[in-house]
């Protein structure tokens, strides 16, 4: 959000010239102390309470990527971890990320300018601001399992009429259609990260949950962005990403029905 509006007031202060020549380097500048703080924060976290009793049982994986490669229990878990977060690519990659490209180039710069553009993204980035401590509060309630379902039923059906509102080139109804998304989305931001830790035993847990999802955003997140702007070009349909965003909505509430509810269970240390 913080990066959305910095570029927003960039590019109004200094102009498109300028920013396209060498003020696209100020944020990056600007975010390289973040680095030291994040070194900082990390160096001095403590272990959770459940690797320090492994480790004073002298029971810690040497290889937990190995373990966990060569576990029928785990290697049944991991293809949950690729699909379950299926909703995460047109959820965040297309929602946050590739927004004000979409705006700016799918719709025209009569449209959206790149300012315009930022400005709907940081709206939708408050929605989901908002929105995520609820449904996490709400996990610990109802339940992980209908948080994520009711998440990826909200994204396949408001995907298609909220991509309708925001391809109208009004920047409101843009403003109101992402936020909405971001609202339908915050449910399964809030808890997917949660639930795919809660999968594994502390023995391989970073490492089987990371191998999952590392290939489901390959595979749904990262070339998200490529892939819509070929089939916009290709298809001339600017209503891409909403076939997108309902696709893997439906993905994710397959995978769901196939997950064990960990709300209230005490995680498992082996």
């Amino acid at each position: 959000m913080f990066g959305s509006t910095l570029s927003a007031v960039l590019i109004t202060t200094l102009g498109d010239a300028a920013m396209t020549s060498w003020a696209w380097r100020i944020p990056f500048l600007l975010a390289v102390p973040l680095g030291y703080v994040g070194f900082y924060i990390r160096s001095r976290l403590e272990e959770t309470p459940h690797f320090t009793a492994l480790r004073e049982e002298k029971t810690v994986a040497r290889n937990p990527l190995r373990e966990a490669l060569t576990s029928r229990r785990h290697l049944k878990a991991i293809p949950l971890t690729i699909f379950l977060p299926a909703l995460n690519g047109p959820g965040y990659y297309l929602l946050f990320v590739y927004m004000p490209t979409y705006l700016k180039t799918s719709l025209g710069e009569h449209n959206f300018s790149m300012v315009r553009a930022l400005m709907v993204t940081a709206c939708s980035l408050v929605a989901i601001v908002i929105s995520i401590p609820l449904m996490a509060r709400l996990s610990d309630r109802v339940g992980r399992k209908p948080v994520l379902a009711g998440s990826a039923v909200a994204m396949a059906l408001v995907s298609y009429p909220m991509f309708l509102l925001i391809t109208t080139g009004e920047f409101g109804l843009a403003c109101l259609g992402t936020a909405v998304l971001a609202m339908a989305f915050s449910g399964h931001a809030a808890v997917v990260h949660t639930v795919l830790a809660e999968m594994f035993p502390t023995s391989v847990r970073y490492s089987a949950y990371s191998i999952g999802f590392s290939v489901s955003t390959i595979i749904f997140g990262g070339s998200a962005p490529l892939v819509m702007t070929e089939l916009i070009e290709s298809t001339g349909s600017n209503l891409i990403p909403a076939f997108a965003s309902i696709i893997t909505a439906a993905i994710t509430l397959v995978t769901v029905a196939f997950l064990r509810e960990t709300k209230g269970r005490p995680l498992a240390s082996h």
